[in-house]
């Protein structure tokens, strides 16, 4: 998860990439890289560039370059999402068992997440905006397999006049 990629380079370089502000979500990632396929992923810190929120923090970067790691990533590919940045979530984690939808939730929310708190209102909640509708669907019906309430609202954004959806967990014993 995370703000990953799948890159494929003219039939020559093969890379699978995820980039995060977290270093402990990129180890885990790089050594879940290593336990399933038994390569070691580079890992990079690097600045994040002008004109992006929160530009001139570091972020942290995991980079495979294997072809094999990335013709098996890609056979999970249903939606063909990695073409299309849409963020579905792929069946292998629907039907997977608890421990796997909350690492997958976890790792969603690590990348797409916002933790809000209002001091006046004494009101916190933990939302994450996506511009496919489908995707935010399916995060809300993973959530509640596990027993986690949330609520979908969408808006325009002013700025670009495109639809957004956000999903919201607002109820402080799914927060805590």
């Amino acid at each position: 998860m995370g703000d990953g990629c799948i890159s494929i380079s003219k039939g020559k370089s093969w890379d699978i990439g995820m980039s995060s502000k977290d270093i402990e979500f990129i180890n885990e990632f790089a050594r879940c890289v290593k336990e399933v396929y038994g390569f070691d992923c580079s890992i990079r810190t690097t600045k994040q560039g002008e004109g992006a929120f929160g530009a001139g923090n570091s972020i942290y970067v995991a980079d495979l370059y294997s072809k094999e790691v990335v013709d098996d990533i890609l056979r999970y590919d249903e939606y063909k999402h990695f073409k299309h940045h849409t963020g579905r979530v792929p069946n292998a984690i629907k039907g997977a068992d608890l421990k796997i939808k909350s690492a997958y939730l976890r790792a969603f929310f690590d990348s797409q997440g916002t933790l809000q708190f209002h001091k006046k209102r004494r009101h916190r909640c933990i939302s994450a905006i996506k511009a496919d509708e489908r995707s935010v669907d399916e995060i809300a019906h993973l959530l509640s397999t596990l027993g986690i309430r949330s609520k979908i609202y969408s808006r325009i954004d002013k700025k670009y006049g495109v639809k957004q959806w956000t999903l919201v967990i607002s109820r402080r014993k799914f927060i805590e």
